[in-house]
């Protein structure tokens, strides 16, 4: 019987394959977690890492989906929120299009996966990314984390152009949490709000 596993932490420089897959698990959890892969069997001499990778881009197009409608509904303006829903629902089509492709990728060879590769979001360079992301979420303000996303869904319009409508209802949301009323101020009906007709 091994011994116990420590939990990894996200802070701690990786360097074994066996941190490295510690880490892949860890970026996997929570609420959009798609389940970690069981090594390849053995015998095998491919590794089924670029499986994880595609599946951690997965879960991150689901976070950032959750992510924004959670702000939509807690820190925009009742004005905003209708509108916002809407434009967010719009895009429910081409989140689920983008997931379906990159859930077709059929191993490393596969054409999108090299373009992923060369725009740094496998391996190494998405979990890095990756850390980032989830520290910004545990750790800063809404804004933050919004701008950690950028360093991902950039790389992945490159990848998946259909994505880009998505970056914009993004930047849209943060420049308006970050300049406009907050939602959740308003709601404490210091002064009576209206919203517009």
């Amino acid at each position: 019987m091994g011994a116990a596993t420590a939990p990894v932490s996200t802070k701690t420089e990786v360097y074994t394959k066996e941190e490295l897959e510690a880490l892949r698990r860890a970026l996997n959890e929570g609420r959009n977690g798609t389940g970690y892969y069981l090594p390849p069997e053995e015998g095998r001499d491919e590794s089924d890492d670029w499986g994880h990778d595609v599946m951690l881009l997965v879960k991150f197009l689901r976070d950032l989906r959750d992510i924004l409608s959670m702000a939509i509904e807690s820190r925009l303006p009742p004005e905003d929120r209708k509108r916002f829903n809407a434009l967010l629902e719009n895009l429910a089509p081409t989140i689920d299009d983008a997931i379906a492709q990159l859930e077709a990728i059929d191993g490393p060879t596969a054409g999108l996966f090299k373009v992923l590769e060369k725009l740094g979001l496998v391996s190494d360079a998405l979990l890095a990314k990756l850390d980032a992301f989830r520290d910004r979420i545990v750790e800063g303000p809404l804004v933050g984390v919004l701008e950690m996303g950028d360093t991902i869904l950039d790389s992945l319009i490159a990848a998946i152009e259909i994505l880009e409508p998505l970056k914009e209802v993004k930047d849209t949301i943060k420049n308006k949490i970050e300049y406009g009323a907050d939602g959740g101020i308003i709601a404490l009906n210091i002064y009576p709000y209206r919203e517009r007709s």
